[in-house]
């Protein structure tokens, strides 16, 4: 993948770290699968009738120098932001 095929969303299914993160999901259910380095941000639902447990949540920071994207998480659920607004994504 180039870096400009990086930037477009083309579906949950071409998302190789989102089926990473199915697979995964089946096996050892957790809330929240947490990825960097993607040069865009997303947070998507796991969902539950794929991957047959309750549901999850991908989130991938994005890139902090063309975005500024970051997660925070509070104890209790985890957001995707953006710096200059202080806007969740």
């Amino acid at each position: 993948i180039s870096g400009s095929d990086d930037l477009v969303f083309t579906g949950a299914e071409n998302e190789w770290l989102v089926q990473y993160a199915v697979q995964k999901q089946a096996k050892f259910p957790v809330d929240y699968y947490l990825f960097g380095h993607r040069h865009l941000a997303l947070d998507l639902p796991i969902d539950p009738k794929i991957s047959g447990v309750p549901e999850a949540r991908y989130l991938n920071t994005g890139d902090w120098i063309n975005h500024h994207t970051y997660a925070v998480f509070d104890g209790n659920s985890l957001e995707l932001c953006r710096d200059t607004e202080g806007t969740t994504v």
